[in-house]
């Protein structure tokens, strides 16, 4: 972790291959959905002190530029490439986070409960159409609390997402917002179930 972080702080002011920082977030994703908490947690201030270098970056570029509402992610019509994009693979890295905490935020299951509440009568999530694993909705119903490292992992993406319209340009900034909106409060929602379940847990005074 250490020198992942050493390396990381080499990088500020020298953000101008962005193909480099996408390929060291694809990098710190792939950590995420491999490594333990403890990792976990030191990729995540990685992947903060990036974009804090990137977005010095882009700060330079719009002092310099003439039109700086044209500077940054996005461009006029707010395209976030895969593979290309900074504040592309910084969400994928902070959905990983997420989901690791709260797991009904998975694409796979938000998608199967849409497609529950909608009808999915043409599904195949499940052995009745739309209807999510039973297995696995018991077990994510189990999750009564999160230990203090995964609500500090987060934590963490929540504050990397708050600071991703930044990167952007104004279309881009409004292209991700509806991503941005649907994981925190997404966050919120879960994080308050999870704390009426353990008042309801606590012994009677």
């Amino acid at each position: 972790g250490l020198i992942r972080l050493r390396a990381a702080q080499r990088l500020d002011g020298k953000a101008q291959d962005k193909s480099m920082l996408v390929e060291l977030l694809s990098v710190l994703h792939r950590v995420l959905l491999t490594a333990d908490l403890e990792t976990q947690k030191d990729a995540m201030q990685v992947v903060s002190l990036v974009l804090t270098a990137y977005k010095s970056q882009l700060a330079g570029e719009r002092t310099d530029s003439d039109s700086s509402g044209s500077v940054g992610e996005g461009g006029e019509d707010g395209d976030l490439q895969p593979g290309q994009s900074v504040v592309f693979v910084a969400l994928e890295v902070c959905l990983s986070a997420i989901v690791r905490t709260f797991p009904m935020l998975s694409p796979q299951h938000v998608n199967t409960a849409l497609g529950s509440s909608i009808g999915g009568g043409g599904g195949s999530t499940g052995s009745s159409g739309g209807t999510p694993d039973q297995a696995t909705m018991r077990s994510l119903q189990r999750q009564a609390a999160v230990s203090p490292l995964e609500a500090g992992l987060a934590a963490s993406a929540a504050a990397i997402l708050t600071g991703l319209p930044e990167l952007c340009t104004a279309s881009g900034g409004a292209a991700v917002l509806p991503t941005l909106l649907f994981l925190l409060t997404g966050m919120l929602c879960e994080a308050s179930v999870l704390y009426q379940r353990q008042q309801q847990r606590l012994p009677a005074v």
